[in-house]
Order: structure tokens, then sequence, then C-alpha cells
């Protein structure tokens, strides 16, 4: 069931689905085997992107799922963005709207933000999955070389970012289409390619702001 909670003044989306059934009796002795699940999406997706997921995951212990802010369903208001905002996020869900540890499922982005969760807030998380991690192979790159991408990619963003160009490009980019190409290489079973899935992945882009 599709929900909303407002943060900083911000609205954010998130699901919450009841366990199933009971787990059995010895399964208490592991307190991670009683706490909920929060699944945290990838770049470009939401909670919506767990569509195949929360049903299984429900056998046993509540599921909870979000959009992280400028994701999704939640705003995408002009602010700073980066793991840093949504590790705050989170964690003030999990207090004000969970009310107790999770086990924190994160996809790709997802990942990198629960582990940043467990790292500076450790006692609300009890365990982490990773389903995959971002590719950081570029953190492997040469000292000198990685000194002179920094600034090199900073200015790029900006130039593009503040051209006339960018309007347009944003516009072709977020293209159900050109979407289904772009995320082609992320799926073994190409079957999962419904039309759900590329709305879902290409409808917020189409968001105010």
């Amino acid at each position: 069931m599709h929900r909303e909670w407002i943060w900083r003044g911000h609205r954010v989306r998130y699901t919450f689905t009841a366990a199933a059934s009971s787990l059995s009796p010895s399964s208490s002795l592991d307190s991670s085997l009683d706490s909920p699940l929060l699944l945290i999406h990838g770049f470009g997706a939401s909670v919506r992107h767990w569509r195949s997921n929360v049903g299984p995951l429900s056998v046993g212990r509540s599921v909870y799922a979000i959009d992280l802010l400028g994701f999704g369903a939640s705003d995408k208001d002009s602010t700073v963005y980066g793991t840093a905002l949504w590790v705050e996020q989170l964690f003030d869900f999990v207090r004000q709207v969970i009310g107790r540890s999770v086990v924190v499922v994160g996809n790709s982005l997802g990942s990198v933000v629960g582990l940043g969760l467990a790292a500076k807030h450790p006692d609300v998380v009890t365990a982490i999955a990773w389903l995959n991690l971002p590719d950081f192979s570029a953190v492997s790159l040469p000292t000198p070389i990685k000194a002179l991408a920094q600034p090199v990619g900073a200015l790029v963003k900006r130039v593009i970012t503040l051209s006339p160009i960018f309007v347009p490009f944003f516009r072709w980019i977020r293209q159900p289409a050109v979407i289904k190409k772009w995320v082609r290489g992320a799926y073994v079973d190409e079957t999962r390619l419904d039309a759900e899935l590329i709305e879902i992945l290409s409808a917020p882009a189409f968001d105010r702001n």
C-alpha cells in the first residue's frame, strides 16, 4: 500500500506490507530475523521497482520500501542531493515511521545509501543485504588522473546544465524507448522489460521540477 510521509517539508512516498505469516519460534534466536525489511531502490528507480519482490519477502516479516528524495513519487525539490541527504532521510524514516531497527536491502545506489545508514547510525540497522553495488572501478585510477578528473568533471557538469542543449538532451533521454535501450543490459531475462517497468523508470522524469 502506497503511503505518504512528510520529511523536512518534502512529500516522500513509501509502501508498507504486513508480514503474511509468523516466523517459526526458533527464528527468534537471531534478532535480525524479527526486524522489518527496508528496501532501498537504485538510481532512477523507485518503490515500484520492487513490485515482484515485496510479496515473497513479506512471508514472515513486514516490508517497507521508500522513494529517496528526488526519485519515484517523492518530491524533486531543489536541494543538494547525495548520500548524506538520503542517509538522514532514512534515519528519520526508521525512527519516525518504522519505530524499530531494520534489515536494509539495497539495490545499486540503494546499497551505498544503506551502507551509509549502517555506518552512521548502526543502532537502527540489524543487517544489510546488497543485491549489487555501483561500479566503483574509477576509484582505482592513478591519483594524478583522479585529481584532474574531478575539476574537469565539475566544469563539464556546470557547462552542460547551464547550456541550452541540456533541456532538449534531458527531454530526449527520458523517453521510454531510450530508457528501454539503456536498461536492457541490466536484465538477463528480457521478458522483465515490460511496459510497466519502462513506465516505472520513465514517468518520474516527467514530474514537476
